[in-house]
């Protein structure tokens, strides 16, 4: 059946809303819309869609179920938006709350931290918050059940993708050069309750050693200046739509240009740049 709804902006809104939803909402989006009398292309969808998000809006034909959902949600983002300012938005609704607050935990204290260093490299230099949110959806969508993290540090980035990988029933390793930050995330872990294989270990020699496609999911948090010799292994390790995610890339956009010079004319590889915390690259090996 071909249904069409209104909808105003870019596709890209709409899809933003699609992917940081769950069945739960989805579904509520679509008791939302039925119980409003919306039907294929009716002048009360159109109507709806204005409502919403002011007087511009598009009608999109739904050749599938994902694009209704994707014409259903803005409907319900009225509702959200409405209610925004009253209630602050929290990251890691997958994650469970005692976790969470283990991770914010570790978050506050590496920030106390690197705030009194005047050396970067005594930092212990953490993810954003909505760039960890991010890794645990990026391993949720894929199902990535062989996860590499270069760059362990205190274990915050650790504790969202240990967590996504007990999920979907895999197994994570990260590695740092640093024993002492090893030690502390594997306390930050117990503490969280979650298990990673935690390796002393370099990140050129961990890529050399494994072997071809063995991971799903590459987490790239190192020191940016080695990025570029890292790259062919980076390719070679990922299976087959495996996906490379780079941290920083925004914020120190020279230490990694020739890296992502790199990426980009890689034809078994295709890259997007996506603008939160410090700035991700998302790098897909291509099937």
């Amino acid at each position: 059946m071909r249904m069409s709804m209104a909808v105003r902006g870019s596709c890209g809104s709409v899809t933003s809303a699609f992917l940081s939803s769950d069945d739960r909402l989805l579904d509520q989006a679509s008791n939302y819309t039925s119980g409003c009398g919306v039907s294929d292309g009716s002048d009360a969808c159109k109507s709806l869609g204005g409502m919403a998000f002011g007087s511009r809006s598009s009608v999109i034909p739904a050749h599938s179920r994902i694009r209704v959902i994707l014409c259903r949600l803005p409907v319900l983002a009225l509702g959200r938006a409405e209610s925004h300012a009253r209630t602050p938005h929290r990251y890691g609704e997958g994650v469970n709350a005692a976790r969470r607050a283990v991770a914010a935990d570790v978050l506050a204290a590496a920030r106390e931290h690197d705030a009194a260093q005047s050396d970067r490299l005594a930092r212990f230099r953490n993810v954003e918050p909505e760039t960890a949110e991010l890794l645990g959806v990026l391993v949720r969508a894929i199902r990535a059940s062989r996860v590499l993290e270069l760059g362990t540090s205190n274990g915050y980035s650790t504790i969202w993708l240990a967590d996504a990988v007990e999920g979907v029933g895999g197994r994570i390793v990260s590695v740092d050069v640093d024993a002492e930050r090893i030690a502390l995330a594997r306390d930050n872990l117990e503490r969280a309750g979650l298990d990673a294989d935690l390796r002393v270990a370099d990140a050129a020699e961990m890529l050399a050693q494994s072997a071809s496609g063995t991971w799903d999911l590459v987490f790239l948090d190192a020191e940016r200046g080695a990025y570029v010799g890292y790259w062919p292994d980076l390719l070679r390790v990922l299976r087959l739509g495996g996906l490379l995610v780079v941290d920083n890339v925004l914020s120190h956009v020279d230490e990694v240009a020739s890296f992502l010079s790199l990426v980009s004319t890689e034809p078994a590889a295709t890259s997007t740049q996506v603008p939160i915390g410090a700035g991700v690259q998302l790098i897909v090996k291509n099937p």
